[in-house]
């Protein structure tokens, strides 16, 4: 979808103050008086010293430490919030249950409750101020907060979904369109612009943010992800994949990561194009492209087997009809 122009709706994004539509991810609520202990032996974050408002982002993993779904977590006084994919809902639903042995732990799908609004961009914490209850900028990730606007007190989560500061809203599901007609009306204090799918696909690929389903599969290990320091806690203790992470980690065995693709092409190459050495070698492949509005070229990201990893290497792309030049670019772009 998109509301305007791609270049209108990259500027609010970046620069301005932009409203997403975010209804992609599900909600997971996990109750029960064991909720703390297991979702924190589940997950690679840490969960047992969140009080109630906080969270984080977090891999979880099978038992060979490769990635089933990545989301936020997020402890409420009665539960446990945790947000993901909606295309993978019912295989997380299964993965999480069959780690439910004897604990009391409930799991419960809510998405069809709340619907999810981002708002993101430059101008969202001066745009904010007088609306929510806590300063926006010092707000960790996965961390909640409240806004009240247009007669409505809704609950928040920072997550930086696209790049640039931004929070996404679990908005009761009979609110979200009049929460939405608020935040975009410019006679309501706020006026954020509506962004598309392509603007902020982009901003993602440029900020090297990856996304499940494309650049993350149940395949990939967290060291490949080049997320662990904000996905993976080292100091919290057993959790589930957690012998495979150390290991790869003190070893240095990881064999691949992701990294930026600049390619010298007007053209997008499809996702899985491999990515080749000059010596003909396929030393990797790409996960997600698009025409960058910032760098006006062409870029990627992709995965790169480890030894040809190196920030501005000449490679090349091919694919049917298609061989370009490419230089690697560590993440992010911008």
């Amino acid at each position: 979808m998109r509301y305007q122009s791609t270049e209108a709706e990259y500027e609010a994004l970046t620069t301005g103050l932009a409203l997403v539509d975010r209804s992609q991810r599900g909600f997971i609520e996990v109750r029960g008086k064991d909720r703390i202990e297991w979702a924190h032996g589940k997950s690679t974050n840490t969960v047992k010293s969140l009080k109630p408002g906080q969270g984080n982002y977090a891999f979880f993993l099978d038992n060979k430490g490769r990635i089933q779904f990545e989301g936020h977590l997020t402890v409420k006084p009665e539960s446990v919030w945790l947000d993901i994919e909606s295309a993978i809902m019912d295989s997380a639903l299964v993965h999480l249950n069959k780690y439910i042995i004897t604990e009391a732990v409930e799991l419960i799908d809510r998405s069809a409750d709340q619907v999810r609004i981002g708002l993101t961009g430059a101008k969202l914490p001066e745009a904010l101020k007088g609306y929510v209850d806590c300063d926006l900028s010092q707000l960790a990730i996965g961390w909640v907060g409240t806004l009240s606007f247009a007669e409505q007190s809704v609950e928040f989560i920072r997550t930086d979904f696209c790049g640039p500061i931004g929070i996404e809203f679990f908005a009761p599901s009979d609110q979200a369109k009049e929460l939405w007609s608020a935040l975009s009306a410019p006679d309501r204090g706020i006026g954020a612009i509506p962004a598309g799918d392509q603007a902020v696909e982009m901003l993602r690929i440029e900020s090297g943010i990856p996304w499940f389903g494309r650049d993350i599969s149940n395949n990939t290990l967290p060291e490949e992800t080049g997320q662990s320091d904000r996905a993976v806690s080292l100091n919290k203790g057993c959790f589930l994949g957690h012998e495979v992470v150390e290991r790869m980690r003190s070893r240095g065995m990881r064999a691949r990561r992701l990294m930026g693709i600049r390619i010298a092409s007007e053209d997008l190459p499809p996702r899985e194009a491999p990515l080749l050495s000059f010596a003909g070698e396929v030393i990797g492949q790409i996960t997600s492209m698009c025409h960058s509005e910032q760098l006006k070229a062409v870029i990627a990201l992709g995965y790169v087997k480890t030894g040809d990893d190196n920030d501005g290497k000449s490679i090349r792309v091919q694919w049917p009809n298609h061989a370009c030049e490419a230089t690697l670019v560590e993440l992010p772009f911008v």
